[in-house]
């Protein structure tokens, strides 16, 4: 069976961020000074690690983002790539959700589009680095194609409104 043009934007996109995440491992742990990982992914961590504890996770003074996120990495303590791996693939599900957008761009701009967020460096470089905007970026992406694709208004309204509300949580910090 051969893969559609989403799965195999998809598949690219998310190996390229495998690439990338083992690239930074190799710079975080062989290479001193030069750190490929974000401040805040240790932020994170160290936040998931007084949660796994049962203690708060704004023991950690700079930790300034909703407890979503530290609970959602505590398995980083244990696998250190493992936040980095969400976001990657929470970056590679937006695509994705381009792709999805295909009866409203057309075809060949859906593919277009699709592809310039596979390969975008930007993109790939802050979610790899340990950065949770991606879950953010995918989540807009995911209430557009809602509002776009939904048979009722009431039904789009009551699911964007609710993307809008976790999107408003992960993005405002206490």
């Amino acid at each position: 069976m051969a893969f559609s043009d989403g799965c195999k934007i998809f598949v690219t996109a998310l190996s390229i961020r495998a690439v990338f995440i083992v690239i930074g491992l190799v710079a975080d742990n062989w290479y001193g000074d030069l750190n490929y990982t974000d401040v805040d992914y240790h932020v994170y961590v160290d936040a998931a690690k007084f949660v796994s504890v049962g203690e708060s996770l704004y023991e950690r003074a700079t930790y300034r983002y909703p407890p979503f996120i530290a609970i959602l990495l505590i398995p980083t303590i244990w696998f250190s790539p493992f936040g980095k791996m969400i976001f990657s693939i929470t970056d590679a599900l937006c695509c994705s959700e381009i792709f999805a957008c295909k009866p409203f761009l057309g075809n060949d701009n859906a593919l277009l589009f699709s592809w310039m967020w596979a390969i975008n460096i930007a993109s790939i470089n802050i979610c790899t680095r340990g950065s949770s905007d991606s879950i953010t970026n995918y989540l807009v992406l995911l209430m557009v194609r809602v509002l776009m694709t939904s048979s009722t208004v009431s039904s789009a309204a009551t699911v964007s409104g609710m993307l809008m509300g976790l999107l408003i949580y992960l993005r405002i910090y206490p």
